[in-house]
Protein backbone atom coordinates (compact mmCIF):
# COMPACT_ATOMS: atom_id res chain seq x y z
CA UNK A 1 0.00 0.00 0.00
CA UNK A 2 1.40 3.49 -0.72
CA UNK A 3 0.16 6.97 1.01
CA UNK A 4 0.25 10.20 -1.31
CA UNK A 5 1.39 12.94 0.96
CA UNK A 6 0.67 16.45 -0.96
CA UNK A 7 2.15 19.07 0.40
CA UNK A 8 0.92 22.68 -0.68
CA UNK A 9 3.34 25.31 -1.63
CA UNK A 10 4.39 28.46 0.06
CA UNK A 11 2.08 31.21 -1.40
CA UNK A 12 3.12 34.58 -2.23
CA UNK A 13 1.73 37.82 -0.74
CA UNK A 14 -0.86 39.55 -2.82
CA UNK A 15 -1.60 43.51 -3.04
CA UNK A 16 -5.12 44.00 -3.09
CA UNK A 17 -5.52 47.67 -2.83
CA UNK A 18 -5.31 50.28 -5.71
CA UNK A 19 -3.50 53.42 -5.01
CA UNK A 20 -4.59 57.06 -5.64
CA UNK A 21 -2.75 58.06 -8.54
CA UNK A 22 -3.13 62.17 -8.51
CA UNK A 23 -2.09 64.86 -6.23
CA UNK A 24 -1.59 68.50 -5.94
CA UNK A 25 1.98 70.03 -5.32
CA UNK A 26 2.46 71.03 -1.82
CA UNK A 27 -0.86 68.37 -0.67
CA UNK A 28 0.45 65.67 1.87
CA UNK A 29 -0.35 62.21 -0.12
CA UNK A 30 -1.06 58.71 1.40
CA UNK A 31 -1.67 55.59 0.40
CA UNK A 32 -2.15 51.72 2.67
CA UNK A 33 -0.84 49.21 0.52
CA UNK A 34 -2.52 46.76 1.32
CA UNK A 35 -0.88 42.99 0.86
CA UNK A 36 -2.60 39.41 1.80
CA UNK A 37 -0.60 36.22 2.26
CA UNK A 38 -2.26 32.85 2.27
CA UNK A 39 0.10 31.22 4.70
CA UNK A 40 -0.45 33.59 7.13
CA UNK A 41 3.61 34.68 6.82
CA UNK A 42 4.32 38.80 8.07
CA UNK A 43 4.77 40.53 5.20
CA UNK A 44 7.25 43.80 4.85
CA UNK A 45 6.74 46.82 2.12
CA UNK A 46 9.67 48.57 0.10
CA UNK A 47 9.87 50.60 -2.73
CA UNK A 48 11.38 48.84 -5.94
CA UNK A 49 14.24 50.07 -8.03
CA UNK A 50 11.99 50.93 -10.38
CA UNK A 51 10.57 54.00 -8.18
CA UNK A 52 11.63 57.38 -9.88
CA UNK A 53 14.60 58.60 -7.81
CA UNK A 54 13.09 62.24 -8.35
CA UNK A 55 10.56 61.22 -5.77
CA UNK A 56 10.38 63.53 -2.72
CA UNK A 57 12.51 62.36 -0.10
CA UNK A 58 9.57 63.18 2.02
CA UNK A 59 7.27 60.45 0.39
CA UNK A 60 8.26 57.12 2.50
CA UNK A 61 6.86 54.02 2.84
CA UNK A 62 6.70 52.51 6.49
CA UNK A 63 7.79 48.85 5.82
CA UNK A 64 5.38 47.49 8.79
CA UNK A 65 2.11 49.17 7.98
CA UNK A 66 2.62 49.56 4.28
CA UNK A 67 1.79 52.92 4.15
CA UNK A 68 3.34 55.24 1.72
CA UNK A 69 3.10 59.23 2.66
CA UNK A 70 4.59 62.60 2.73
CA UNK A 71 4.30 65.89 0.92
CA UNK A 72 4.29 66.37 -2.29
CA UNK A 73 5.85 69.38 -3.37
CA UNK A 74 7.10 69.15 -6.58
CA UNK A 75 4.61 69.37 -10.05
CA UNK A 76 5.92 65.83 -11.68
CA UNK A 77 5.40 62.50 -12.52
CA UNK A 78 6.26 59.70 -10.86
CA UNK A 79 6.75 56.14 -10.82
CA UNK A 80 6.60 54.36 -7.94
CA UNK A 81 6.92 49.91 -7.40
CA UNK A 82 5.86 48.85 -4.07
CA UNK A 83 6.93 45.63 -3.34
CA UNK A 84 5.53 43.30 -0.52
CA UNK A 85 7.59 40.61 0.50
CA UNK A 86 6.95 37.65 3.04
CA UNK A 87 9.02 35.58 5.78
CA UNK A 88 10.13 33.37 3.52
CA UNK A 89 11.28 35.55 0.27
CA UNK A 90 8.17 35.67 -1.77
CA UNK A 91 6.78 38.61 -3.08
CA UNK A 92 4.63 40.48 -5.46
CA UNK A 93 5.31 43.81 -6.61
CA UNK A 94 2.65 46.83 -7.62
CA UNK A 95 3.66 49.77 -10.21
CA UNK A 96 2.22 52.81 -10.61
CA UNK A 97 2.60 56.21 -12.00
CA UNK A 98 1.64 59.44 -9.33
CA UNK A 99 0.93 62.68 -11.15
CA UNK A 100 1.15 65.37 -9.44
CA UNK A 101 -0.07 68.42 -10.45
Amino acid sequence: AYTLRVVRGDAAPRITSTPNVTSRAGDFYQYGVNAVDDDGDAIEYYLGPNTSASLPASVELNPVTGVLAGTTDVAATYTIEIIAIDSTDRMDTQTFTLVVD
